[in-house]
């Protein structure tokens, strides 16, 4: 392949983070966008996006030596097809995934419990270039579908890769971004409370943060939707 990974790289892929985040839209003049966001607290489950939709230009291409067998190439090509892929990242306070995925910090990011099958979950690698596969025979549709160039480096990007259209999630925490409306900050409250008067063990409710202008965050009061004095309780990751 080309693209050779650290040690804590290599370490990280057969222990992933306990928390991955999807960070989403509110406040959008899509009216769609933001129905879906609430949707997915509501059920607790992330939509699977087929690989072509995907902001990349380049996903799925991968270069193989000439004269590899046609059928295999178009075996992968319809793998690829038929699969779903519901991008994650590491990362919680990345100023660019806020403003590129949040609109504008005025969305939010989902944290959720990485509790996803192994053989789902994939750790993106990214390189200078376009993978190079040099025996299509051992090749797979996954494989393909987790190299990505560096310049998409900073999104510290984990998929979960699955042929269901619909992937559940345990919601761990919301992070609402800075510039959240307060509309939009009591219905994702109002959601939450909902959703953690069904839990009764109390370490298994979902949190809620709020993002500060520093990139940390402080933990809401439960049911204080209205106010603007948060506890000093800073998240990390």
């Amino acid at each position: 392949m080309g693209n050779k990974l650290t040690k804590s790289e290599i370490l990280e892929l057969y222990n992933p983070p306990k928390i991955l985040y999807k960070y989403r839209v509110l406040g959008s003049s899509i009216e769609l966008q933001n129905e879906r966001t609430f949707e997915i607290l509501q059920k607790s489950e992330m939509y699977g996006s087929d690989y072509k939709s995907l902001n990349d230009p380049m996903e799925g291409f991968y270069r193989i030596n000439e004269n590899q067998e046609r059928t295999l190439i178009d075996q992968l090509k319809k793998d690829k097809k038929e699969l779903r892929i519901c991008s994650l990242s590491k990362s919680n306070n990345n100023p660019l995934l806020w403003g590129h995925y949040a609109n504008g910090n005025k969305g939010i990011a989902i944290g959720v419990r990485s509790f996803f099958a192994k053989k789902d979950l994939i750790k993106v690698t990214y390189g200078n270039q376009i993978p190079f596969f040099d025996d299509i025979n051992v090749l797979s549709a996954n494989q393909i579908l987790c190299y990505k160039t560096t310049p998409w480096k900073y999104e510290k990007e984990w998929r979960v890769i699955t042929n269901n259209l619909f992937i559940k999630v345990k919601i761990d925490h919301i992070i609402l971004g800075m510039a959240i409306s307060p509309e939009d900050k009591i219905e994702i409250i109002d959601i939450v409370s909902n959703k953690n008067n069904l839990i009764e063990i109390p370490n298994q409710r979902i949190k809620i943060y709020q993002q500060t202008r520093e990139f940390n965050f402080r933990e809401l009061p439960p049911l204080r939707r209205e106010s603007n004095t948060f506890e000093e309780q800073t998240l990390v990751q």
